[in-house]
């Protein structure tokens, strides 16, 4: 067929969170739980846990769609890969 139907693709990643997190040892009560912080202008906030991991992830995925646009635009035909982890592994193999 044409690759995975979309279903699979989302149990994918599910399964992939759940691992994740069980690494993190973020059980569904961690994530529950509200964390206490004040932001830059000294404003104090309390949202649940799994509140700040989205707004964490949102923020590492916004510059990478940016960049692969930018390099679109400019008909960079060869986008690189922007995984922290290939560029982690690129680093290990030049030691």
């Amino acid at each position: 067929g044409l690759g995975p139907r979309r279903g699979d693709r989302d149990g994918e990643l599910v399964g992939q969170l759940e691992v994740g997190l069980e690494l993190l040892g973020l059980d569904e009560q961690r994530l529950l739980e509200r964390v206490d912080y004040t932001n830059l202008k000294g404003d104090p906030f309390t949202p649940p846990r799994w509140q700040l991991l989205m707004h964490i992830f949102n923020h590492a995925t916004y510059p990478r769609g940016q960049l692969v646009t930018i390099m679109h635009q400019l008909e960079l035909n060869e986008v690189p890969n922007t995984d922290m982890v290939n560029y982690q592994r690129s680093l290990m193999t030049r030691t």
